[in-house]
């Protein structure tokens, strides 16, 4: 799978967005931001990205306790997270002129 094979997934670009919003995220602060948006996420479909990011290279798993992880983005995934908020923004002036 690549960059590309994994944005077209479900809720790919969100968490992507979420995790370049703060370095120290964990499960419950991801769903206090998707909430904020209007939107959910199931436990299940965040932990799937977040593995999906670290075996493409674009974050690390961080243990929090023997079983927990937090996910930090890598200075890849930082700039993959940067190409996409710019796009978004490109997006939103051109719906706004």
């Amino acid at each position: 799978m690549g960059i590309v094979d994994y944005l077209q997934k479900s809720h790919a670009i969100e968490v992507l967005l979420a995790l370049s919003a703060n370095e120290d995220m964990g499960w419950k602060e991801v769903q206090q931001t998707f909430r904020k948006e209007g939107t959910t996420i199931s436990d299940g479909t965040y932990r799937a990205r977040c593995k999906e990011l670290v075996q493409l290279g674009l974050a690390t798993a961080k243990h929090i306790d023997p079983v927990k992880f937090n996910y930090v983005l890598t200075r890849k995934g930082q700039s993959v997270a940067g190409i996409l908020k710019r796009c978004l923004w490109e997006i939103r002036a051109l719906k706004e002129s």
